[in-house]
């Protein structure tokens, strides 16, 4: 059983690709909770941070119904909606836009800056489980040795990247996307390289079939949950 107070620098050494986190997970006597466990917490801290952040954000601008008004004002001022074809239908997805980002940021909804204590760790949870779960079978079918359990062991440590996250705690500080997202799959490669001893090639082949199959289930998934929350939106208007 591997002790938390070993999990920050088992965190700083999956960062830099190192063998160790990885075969001590995969050895331990129960790799899923260990990974479970790692996953949850690092999506708590993300959660906690994020709710933490939009709540200064929110306490340090007016209110957002007021901000909205200036920048619709300000859209209008620029001529940009009275050159559409329908300046008010222009107005009104503009408006629909910009509540729609507000609520993604949490600015002003308290009851999204609640959710990201929950959904935070659970998309992590999935995202995990997802790359555990298909990257265990792909690897088996590319002649993989490793169990399940130590396959959802070794791959907790794709959560490791999110921890940059952690900054978002200051208001109108943002990290890009791209960077923690490109790392964690640097680390989802290396996790199925040493728990189904693969060759690189072929876990960066299983590697680049994962993404190509995360990249449809976010396509279809974003897709229909943006849909309904435009729809939501829309009604509420």
């Amino acid at each position: 059983m591997i002790q938390p107070r070993t999990y920050p620098k088992y965190v700083g050494q999956a960062l830099v690709l190192e063998p160790d986190p990885f075969v001590a997970l995969v050895d331990d006597d129960n790799p899923w909770v260990e990974g479970l466990f790692l996953t949850v917490m690092i999506g708590a801290l993300v959660g906690l941070a994020k709710f933490a952040g939009s709540w200064l954000l929110t306490a340090t601008l007016p209110a957002p119904a007021t901000v909205l008004e200036v920048l619709i004002h300000g859209i209008a001022n620029s001529g940009i909606l009275a050159q559409a074809s329908d300046p008010v239908a222009a107005e009104a997805a503009t408006r629909q836009a910009l509540t729609l980002i507000f609520t993604q940021q949490g600015f002003g909804s308290g009851w999204v800056k609640l959710l990201a204590l929950i959904l935070v760790p659970l998309s992590y949870v999935l995202q995990w489980l997802y790359f555990s779960l298909a990257g265990h079978g792909i690897a088996r079918l590319f002649g993989g040795t490793g169990q399940l359990g130590q396959t959802l062991g070794a791959m907790s440590l794709m959560a490791a990247p999110r921890i940059l996250l952690l900054a978002t705690v200051l208001p109108f500080v943002t990290v890009g996307t791209t960077l923690p997202l490109v790392w964690s799959l640097l680390i989802v490669y290396r996790a199925l390289e040493i728990s189904h001893d693969l060759s690189w090639q072929r876990a960066g082949l299983v590697t680049l079939i994962l993404v190509a199959g995360f990249v449809v289930i976010f396509a279809l998934t974003g897709g229909a949950l943006a849909a309904g929350l435009s729809m939501w939106l829309g009604g509420g208007a």
